[in-house]
């Protein structure tokens, strides 16, 4: 889910204490602020009465986990203020050169509100974890909802040669053409998409993923261009061959040379790899759930409205076992036609 990943990446809890003249040292509790739990139940055709039972009692702990949180919060940030307002005063005290015996007075403020203070950092941190449980819970449950629905069979389609392609021809497999129609499918209907979403990876990645295509607006489906399809499938080849999963061919050549060598003449072109996957809806959910982090390249170039054609390439690999191609370039300035 963008924006949700580990929202517990960077608590930093200290729960002893150094003191210092009669002062205690304290660290915050850092976090991110954790998401808040879905208002409603989606609309799920594939769900059975006990997934929709269950997804609401999820549903119900996850708001109570984030209302407790919201009462704590507020709860440890008027003890941090406390405990900081006494420490400057008992500060002040020192800096002015008070006597032992009105230092001392301190001592009792000053460890009863930092006591307060790292209990409700403790129920804070409590709280955290309990939100990120029933949100794993949640998301791996859709998940596993979604792959109850059936995925329908791709059509068998013929793929002309291309009409710029230098003599090379390929044809395309059924699993390439389904890759595409994979792609087409969430470009085409990313919401729908987001229940159906195949995925390998952490329920972190997954949900990072579904929450895009939520918020995803609609695009046209990418037309096949079988150049692009040999573009894709000697490179598919050619990286296989070596166990590779990289842009640059064994030649040195770059998806945009490869595919202007073959009659591909676009303002923009893109070329996005998948790698070690069993179906064409892994294929597309890995590239759509990408790499971990605040960038997705590969997701972002499916979602590129300026990308209108599109080859699938796919084959195995010496290192991964299997791999897909897809090259995709925006429309063609050069008078060529792909179909």
């Amino acid at each position: 889910m963008r924006g949700f990943g580990t929202f517990l990446a960077a608590v930093a809890f200290a729960a002893a204490m150094a003191c210092a003249h009669g002062a205690a040292a304290q660290k915050e509790l850092v976090y991110a602020p954790p998401p808040p739990p879905p208002t409603s139940i989606p609309n799920l055709p594939c769900a059975t009465p006990q997934d929709l039972e269950a997804l609401k009692a999820i549903q119900i702990k996850w708001s109570l986990a984030y209302s407790t949180f919201q009462t704590d919060e507020t709860a440890m940030k008027d003890a941090q203020a406390t405990y900081e307002k006494v420490d400057a005063a008992y500060q002040a005290a020192v800096a002015a050169g008070a006597d032992p015996e009105t230092l001392k007075a301190f001592e009792p403020q000053l460890y009863q509100a930092r006591f307060e203070w790292v209990g409700d950092m403790g129920e804070v941190s409590r709280d955290l974890k309990d939100i990120a449980q029933e949100s794993v819970a949640w998301h791996d449950l859709l998940g596993k909802i979604s792959k109850q629905c059936v995925q329908p069979k791709p059509p068998v389609r013929d793929v002309p040669p291309p009409v710029h392609g230098n003599g090379r021809t390929r044809n395309a497999s059924t699993w390439e053409l389904a890759v595409l129609d994979e792609i087409n499918k969430a470009r085409t209907n990313p919401q729908g998409y987001a229940t159906s979403l195949c995925s390998a990876g952490s329920a972190e990645g997954r949900a990072d993923a579904v929450a895009f295509l939520m918020q995803q607006k609609p695009l046209p489906a990418l037309t096949w261009d079988a150049r692009l399809g040999v573009a894709a499938g000697e490179h598919a080849a050619d990286d296989g061959a070596r166990g590779n999963a990289e842009h640059v061919g064994s030649d040195g050549s770059k998806p945009i040379t490869r595919a202007q060598a073959l009659g591909v003449h676009a303002m923009v072109y893109a070329e996005v790899i998948s790698i070690a996957q069993k179906s064409p809806c892994d294929v597309v959910g890995q590239l759509v759930i990408d790499r971990p982090g605040p960038a997705h390249p590969h997701r972002a170039d499916l979602f590129d409205a300026m990308l209108v054609n599109a080859g699938v390439g796919c084959g195995d690999n010496a290192k991964y076992g299997t791999m897909c191609v897809v090259d995709m370039s925006g429309d063609d300035v050069g008078g060529g036609d792909g179909d």
